[in-house]
């Protein structure tokens, strides 16, 4: 039986939380994987900071849109770090939505945006920190490292 690597497996691993790690090398010391602290990245902003955070340390949760984070149970994280304006949904929302659920609303939240209009509303829904773009790198690891009590490293 063939499968869409893509559409069926990959899909699955990743919503039941299995990291990319593990799905691509198979060789990840599993005890240190989960003493990284996760932290939840969506798509707009997502291949730099990627490799910026786990370049520092973090274990980075993918996610392409908002939806899955409004939809379903979200993997153990540890910080979210949003974009304000996401292809499906708004971040402000997302972040409304995560901070109105048992599980998630004492999680931080970093929220990252062009123009400095959303910044009380983003407050308002509950954003721990906002970043206006552009921003600095070293910034942004300053706040990461401050909302997961994680000691930066170089990236």
């Amino acid at each position: 039986m063939k499968y869409d690597w893509g559409k069926t497996i990959q899909a699955m691993l990743s919503a039941n939380g299995v990291p990319f790690e593990i799905v691509r090398t198979h060789k990840i010391d599993v005890v240190q994987h989960m003493m990284k602290k996760k932290i939840y990245v969506d798509l707009d902003i997502l291949f730099t900071l990627n490799h910026m955070l786990e370049g520092a340390g973090y274990d980075v949760l993918l996610s392409h849109c908002g939806n899955p984070m409004m939809e379903r149970n979200i993997p153990a994280t540890d910080l979210f770090i949003l974009d304000k304006r996401m292809p499906d949904v708004d971040g402000v929302e997302v972040c409304r939505h995560l901070k109105a659920q048992p599980a998630t609303k004492h999680i931080p939240v970093i929220m990252i945006s062009a123009g400095r209009n959303f910044i009380t509303q983003a407050l308002k829904a509950g954003v721990d920190e906002c970043l206006e773009k552009p921003f600095q790198m070293n910034d942004l690891l300053r706040l990461v490292s401050k909302y997961t009590a994680q000691e930066m490293t170089s990236a």
